[in-house]
């Protein structure tokens, strides 16, 4: 039986731990870091509000109230479909949350110079700033991330790294050695490369849809 380790809890995956079922596959699913809130006082000034995932959107909710004049703009189609379900508006969602370039790119044309905050943790890389050429970016940093290792007493014939800090974190404590990886998007697969890891597979749009079309090649 092939076994997989994605750092993702199962109650995020449940595509994945689908397939793994229906492939007779041996899955462990284990998020490598926590989140904590982080108390700030400053509020969003700009015309727009960048969230990088899903749980940038949460912090920014338990510390803002958001103001209707302010357009939310995402990474990608799994934060757009979460920020959605809880009642808000998106004005721009990235097309390729796995190309952190592609993104900011995108994300600069549809600004047109309008003023943005970005919603941060305290590991956020930045990435997609990189390409923003408005004259006011604000910066709020809403929560904090925090390694929570585990070492693994056996090996993986895949690892899904689905995050650069999840990668480090899991790095901690453990070995690299004839897994197969796929690395959740470039910035992964960058952070993967800092520690000579190369990653065999780089999603373009992270999401589960194309991990599984992935997998079902590899397997």
């Amino acid at each position: 039986m092939k076994s997989i380790l994605i750092t993702k809890n199962a109650n995020e995956s449940k595509l994945l731990v689908d397939f793994c079922t229906e492939n007779n596959l041996k899955l462990q699913a284990s998020s490598l870091i926590s989140l904590n809130s982080v108390q700030c006082a400053t509020r969003v000034e700009t015309n727009v509000v960048f969230f990088g995932s899903k749980n940038a959107f949460d912090f920014y909710l338990l510390h803002q109230n958001h103001d209707l004049k302010v357009e939310i703009s995402c990474i990608g189609e799994a934060t757009k479909s979460h920020i959605e379900k809880l009642g808000f508006v998106i004005s721009f969602c990235g097309k390729n949350s796995g190309d952190s370039e592609a993104v900011s790119r995108d994300l600069n044309e549809y600004l047109s110079g309008k003023s943005i905050c970005f919603i941060k943790s305290t590991l956020s890389k930045d990435l997609i700033m990189k390409h923003i050429t408005s004259k006011t970016i604000q910066e709020i940093v809403l929560y904090e991330t925090a390694f929570e290792p585990i070492k693994f007493e056996s090996q993986f014939d895949i690892i899904i790294f689905t995050s650069p800090s999840n990668a480090n974190s899991f790095l901690k404590k453990n070995q690299v050695l004839k897994s197969k990886i796929i690395a959740w998007g470039k910035s992964t697969e960058s952070e993967l490369l800092n520690h000579n890891i190369h990653s065999d597979f780089a999603l373009k749009t992270s999401s589960f849809k194309e991990l599984i079309a992935v997998l079902s090649k590899v397997l």
